[in-house]
């Protein structure tokens, strides 16, 4: 665990006479500036997150092995891959995602944060919170699964209303996505009951669609046509050393300011 202790001492810092950076130039200077905790949160992450991953992948590649043509099956476990790292990348795996949510929560905001004790404290403050969220991630992804599939199957038979069904199915499955990324982002940073969490992150979701949609077409598009010409090898690898965490700090980069600035930012104001 050397590894992930070694981040615990202060670093050079950022002059402070230095012009304040904002939006992608801030996000920017801060991805660099932190890529070697961001290594270290990715592959403590990955390690503790390997079981909810393999659920997912068992989950998504016996889906695969059944509905995809037999032509395109040898595909199938690249294509339960990508999936899979998509669904951790934008879900998160339970529990252990607060702790780790709430380390790119700091960098974000550039407060301090030990890497390794602030993982796993965070993460056994909001342990029935995450385990919550985990056992309603396999259940909706395993009822979307199958929605799909039935209303696929009844549109080829013919039948218009199915169309309307899919579509609905397809909005409150993104909108369930979208409160993944307060969530945790909540969880951590205010101390609300799950109910109260789901509600103000179901009321964001809603409320920065446009920013949810494009975070979220960003992650899968990048993701997809990345890992779709890499060997499975290769995907696990980056999955273990920086993915994870490259494709989800610009969402709690965006989210952790947004919360600082609107909810944080304006109480202390007001007080």
């Amino acid at each position: 665990m050397g590894l992930f202790f070694n981040f615990d001492k202060a670093g050079p810092g950022v002059d402070k006479d230095a012009p304040k950076k904002k939006g992608i130039f801030l996000y920017t200077e801060l991805f660099f500036r932190k890529l070697l905790p961001l290594v270290k949160v990715n592959m403590l992450y990955f390690l503790t997150s390997l079981p909810v991953m393999a659920v997912y992948n068992i989950i998504i590649i016996n889906v695969l092995a059944s509905v995809l043509p037999q032509e395109v099956k040898g595909n199938a476990w690249q294509l339960s891959l990508i999936l899979t790292a998509i669904i951790t990348i934008l879900w998160g795996t339970g529990p252990v995602t607060s702790g780790y949510i709430y380390i790119l929560r700091n960098f974000a905001r550039e407060e301090h944060a030990w890497i390794a004790s602030d993982f796993f404290e965070k993460s056994r403050e909001t342990f029935k919170l995450g385990i919550t969220v985990l056992l309603c991630d396999i259940l909706v992804l395993i009822l979307e699964i199958y929605a799909v599939n039935v209303y696929v199957g009844l549109i080829r038979q013919g039948y218009t209303f199915a169309q309307f069904a899919l579509l609905a199915s397809v909005i409150l499955f993104a909108i369930y996505t979208f409160m993944h990324y307060y969530i945790y982002e909540l969880s951590v940073t205010f101390e609300n009951g799950i109910r109260k969490t789901f509600k103000n992150a179901f009321v964001m979701g809603f409320a920065m669609l446009p920013a949810n949609l494009f975070l979220t077409i960003f992650v899968i598009v990048v993701t997809f046509f990345a890992f779709a010409v890499l060997p499975p090898s290769l995907i696990i690898a980056l999955m273990l050393f920086i993915w994870i965490c490259a494709m989800r700090f610009p969402i709690d980069f965006y989210v952790a300011r947004l919360i600082k600035r609107r909810f944080i930012n304006n109480r202390e104001d007001t007080e």
